[in-house]
């Protein structure tokens, strides 16, 4: 009995000192993550590439068939990838951290001029950038455009798509709001402040 009363005695001791130690270490990294929209790329509307397509003249007979099929059924699909860049801004001296902190779970939405159209979350955890490095993040999104065309006609909105394009998605005002949670030593962590995520320097 008195060697379990000391295992749990020394197993309290340790606890006590990597909460005292570890974890004000672990948190105080996270809050100087930056994010941004790198890019936007890879797009298609209803499966059809747009890479090449400058203008509404690019499309050839068979594409505006398709599209106006997919009009009819109220649902066009408009599929890209955005490029999500986190940057750890300290110094790369400080090296490779003793301790591993994961970006374990980051619920998104994605605001296409400023109206919601898609959300989702990461497919698994990764770790954070260590101290002056950086890391890009794919996140592919689908979006039924259709529901964008309530004002608007759908040339105009084949322009916007277009042009953002051909710009990586930097004319067109994409943005990001997200809410991470980060799986640390000492226990998951989440931020207290709802991320607002747009095309900046970081």
């Amino acid at each position: 009995m008195k060697l379990i009363k000391k295992y749990y005695v020394l197993l309290f001791i340790f606890s006590v000192a990597i909460s005292s130690c570890t974890v004000p270490q672990i948190i105080s990294s996270i809050p100087n993550l930056k994010y941004k929209i790198k890019s936007a790329n890879n797009f298609s509307l209803a499966d059809i590439p747009l890479s090449g397509k400058n203008k509404i003249k690019d499309f050839n007979p068979f594409d505006l068939i398709k599209l106006t099929a997919a009009a009819a059924t109220k649902s066009i699909s408009l599929t890209m990838t955005i490029n999500l860049e986190i940057k750890n801004p300290g110094n790369k001296s400080e090296g490779k951290s003793s301790y591993s902190t994961l970006l374990k779970s980051f619920p998104w939405k994605l605001y296409l001029n400023n109206k919601e159209a898609v959300s989702g979350n990461i497919a698994k955890p990764l770790a954070i950038p260590t101290p002056g490095n950086s890391k890009v993040i794919p996140i592919k999104v689908t979006i039924n455009i259709f529901k964008f065309i309530s004002n608007n006609s759908i040339s105009d909105i084949l322009n916007l798509i277009l042009k953002a394009s051909n710009t990586g998605g930097k004319s067109t005002r994409i943005k990001l709001i997200a809410q991470p949670t980060f799986e640390t030593f000492a226990g998951d962590f989440k931020w207290p402040n709802i991320i607002t995520i747009v095309n900046q320097k970081l």
